[in-house]
């Protein structure tokens, strides 16, 4: 009897892990979003008493321009990604399979074209056109452009938003909270005009020389981990409502759910590649709301958006991230949305975000009184793109091929879920009969002795 109960056991609950795990084991990879954030640089600013100051970094072109330490942080990171997706991405750059997309920024252009050299080398005689160089050009496309524009720095209105901030109740708290802060640090650096909001200037230095395998003043490292809380305040104040990262990471957020919707369309591509800044990158973890805490965003650090196909057609949003820093082997990891499962369904992905995307960042960024849902999205009418994209109003609302998607992907999940469910009540009915087969046994054989014994 404790063998047929144990058997049964065991039979159900492999049935059951074996359909939950299925639903991973099925599934293919058939697009890649990766979002770079630039490698490591030399400091934003410096100060009077800095050991390491501007005459140190003119030697790789000045504060804020990206050193060989980035440049081959970026590389390794492309030769990894490479090596990582191998059984997937084609071993040789096309223009049809990859597209590349960066900020204005130095650093974040001069990575892209680092990681895009250790991705996609030359692969064949047709792509190496000098027999030194061992490099194929890649074009990198702006997110400023006037035809596509994902990105902008020069946002009014989100000025304005941090500008309520800095008059909140919370942040003048903590004005005042690290006050002795800002007067020992302005004393240790000579700059006697150093105010709260400055004190990210000097966690930035910090963490530029850390990632140069510099060593920090004894001062620094001493108030390092208050520097660090500061930071996080500060980053908290300019990313940390929904609100403020829509208008820095929104229109950006919106381009990646564009591409995605493309590739589930039929296009060829196989990887869309994003360079951008620390803010872009933080905002759009706001964004995602996943669970994981990086207001400190290293060097280097990227995340990737898997679109995953399994054999009943449902597709899969699978996010993985890179966040370790300079010094640290190239590694990257699975993390989740806080509102949707690991393999997140791309009907509940789309759902969950496209409200926090942004149509048009040119005009909601000049008038507080924009009405999103009055936009009309015309950003991919260029020869960009082969396919018009839907205004936002009708990727929410109308018939279109990315909704028919979704609501199969939906509809295949709620059949997933049922079939789970189904074994689930299978299993504990089973469970509730052989614990009455066992009961009515006991008590029959008791019976039975007592019989006996009589």
């Amino acid at each position: 009897m404790n063998n047929l109960i144990f058997f049964t056991i065991r039979f159900i609950l492999l049935c059951l892990l074996s359909r939950l795990s299925n639903q991973q084991i099925n599934t293919n990879i058939i697009h890649i979003t990766i979002v770079n954030f630039h490698g490591s640089r030399a400091p934003l600013w410096s100060y009077p008493t800095d050991p390491y100051g501007e005459s140190y970094w003119a030697r790789y072109g000045g504060l804020g321009q990206i050193t060989p330490r980035g440049l081959l942080q970026s590389y390794n990171f492309g030769q990894y990604i490479k090596n990582y997706y191998s059984s997937y991405l084609s071993p040789s750059y096309s223009p049809q399979r990859a597209f590349a997309i960066s900020v204005d920024s130095d650093p974040a252009l001069v990575s892209t074209n680092a990681f895009l050299a250790g991705m996609f080398p030359p692969s064949n005689s047709d792509q190496l056109w000098s027999p030194t160089v061992s490099w194929f050009p890649i074009p990198v496309h702006p997110a400023e452009s006037i035809y596509n524009p994902i990105v902008n720095r020069n946002c009014p209105k989100y000025n304005e938003k941090v500008k309520e901030s800095l008059n909140s109740e919370t942040y003048l708290d903590a004005e005042l909270k690290y006050m002795n802060l800002v007067a020992n640090i302005s004393g240790y650096t000579a700059s006697p005009s150093l105010t709260f909001v400055n004190l990210s200037n000097i966690f930035d230095n910090a963490m530029s020389k850390l990632s140069s395998n510099l060593p920090l003043e004894l001062w620094l490292s001493e108030h390092l981990k208050n520097l660090t809380l500061v930071n996080d305040k500060l980053i908290d104040l300019k990313y940390g409502s929904v609100e403020k990262s829509r208008l820095v990471s929104g229109a950006f957020l919106l381009d990646i759910i564009k591409n995605i919707r493309d590739k589930m369309n039929g296009t060829q591509q196989e990887v869309q590649i994003y360079s951008c800044l620390d803010s872009h990158f933080i905002s759009l973890i706001k964004l995602l709301n996943l669970n994981t805490s990086l207001t400190n965003v290293p060097f280097g650090s990227s995340l990737i958006f898997e679109l995953r196909k399994d054999s009943n057609d449902l597709h899969y949003i699978n996010i993985m991230l890179k966040s370790n820093n300079a010094t640290e082997p190239v590694s990257i990891k699975q993390v989740k949305m806080n509102e949707c499962d690991q393999l997140c369904n791309f009907g509940n992905f789309f759902d969950i975000l496209i409200r926090r995307t942004v149509s048009n960042i040119t005009e909601e960024c000049l008038s507080n009184n924009f009405d999103p849902s009055m936009t009309t999205d015309s950003i991919y009418n260029t020869n960009f793109y082969s396919t018009p994209c839907p205004t936002i109003d009708e990727m929410n609302m109308t018939n279109t091929n990315e909704d028919l998607i979704k609501d199969k992907d939906k509809k295949i999940m709620e059949l997933n879920s049922m079939e789970i469910s189904l074994i689930i009540a299978v299993s504990i009915l089973s469970l509730i009969v052989i614990a009455l087969l066992i009961s009515f046994g006991l008590y029959a054989y008791k019976n039975k002795v007592f019989k006996v014994s009589f």
